[in-house]
């Protein structure tokens, strides 16, 4: 989980950037409204960013690109949490209503995850796992030099392997993923990004860590200074990283690890 929010610190960070550099270009041509609204490129980028971050595991919660496994954070479950994920009988399920996990990534990124999670795998006759459903609610929060960052989330995985090694699975379900970030340095302006997303059969294929196909709609808020966004939208995954994002009617594919967005 580490590495994964390391990544996403760095990317949604960016954007803050990016916001104070237009803004900065902006004023030396002409005089700013009091607010504006984002470009739909931009909101398409956040949106597929987002996305992924959330289904990887980077804001505190499942990182289904570990497969037909168990969430990370029952290794660290609390004294009062049920855990029978070994268990033959039930097929293995994990219960914690009392999360809590502090993260140290180096000596000045430190984060804190509280909040609860119940899971349970999904299995044959033979007591094979094909699949688990996973329902958490989640809020980690972070410091290190130069901002304070918070992750809400909720999360509802219904997830089925599609071939015997679990190699392909499908992800049924939905996610309330808000992130936010404030900066010491007040150049750079306070970013929120809340979105909510709806799949209907995302697929993954485990080997090339690749989301093939699948449909979703969403609803993105989001502010970064005075440039503001409310938009729902829809966005089918591609293969190849790639995910189409359409917007009141425009259309734009991203790579949703970078944040590249293209015009078809």
């Amino acid at each position: 989980m580490k590495n994964n929010v390391r990544a996403a610190l760095l990317l949604l960070s960016g954007v803050a950037l990016l916001f104070a550099a237009c803004k900065k270009d902006s004023k030396q041509t002409t005089a700013q409204p009091q607010t504006q609204t984002a470009s739909l490129d931009v909101v398409s980028s956040q949106v597929a960013l987002n996305l992924y971050q959330t289904l990887s595991g980077a804001y505190g919660g499942m990182n289904l690109n570990n497969g037909i496994n168990s969430p990370s954070m029952a290794a660290n479950a609390s004294a009062k949490a049920l855990n029978s994920l070994n268990s033959s009988a039930t097929c293995g399920f994990f219960v914690d209503p009392n999360v809590d996990i502090k993260t140290n990534i180096g000596d000045t990124i430190k984060t804190e995850t509280t909040g609860s999670i119940y899971f349970y795998f999904k299995c044959n006759p033979s007591g094979k796992h094909f699949g688990f459903i996973n329902d958490d609610t989640l809020n980690t929060a972070g410091i290190a030099p130069g901002y304070t960052s918070d992750f809400d989330l909720t999360e509802h995985f219904n997830v089925t392997a599609t071939n015997a090694d679990n190699r392909y699975f499908n992800v049924y379900g939905n996610i309330k993923s808000f992130v936010d970030f404030i900066y010491t340095n007040k150049i750079y302006p306070p970013l929120s990004i809340h979105d909510k997303f709806f799949f209907s059969g995302i697929v993954f294929d485990l080997v090339k860590q690749d989301i093939t196909s699948g449909h979703v709609t969403f609803v993105s808020k989001g502010k970064v200074g005075k440039t503001t966004w409310d938009f729902p939208g829809t966005a089918d995954f591609l293969g190849n990283h790639k995910i189409r994002i359409t917007i009141n009617g425009f259309t734009f594919t991203v790579n949703y690890l970078t944040g590249k967005v293209t015009i078809p």
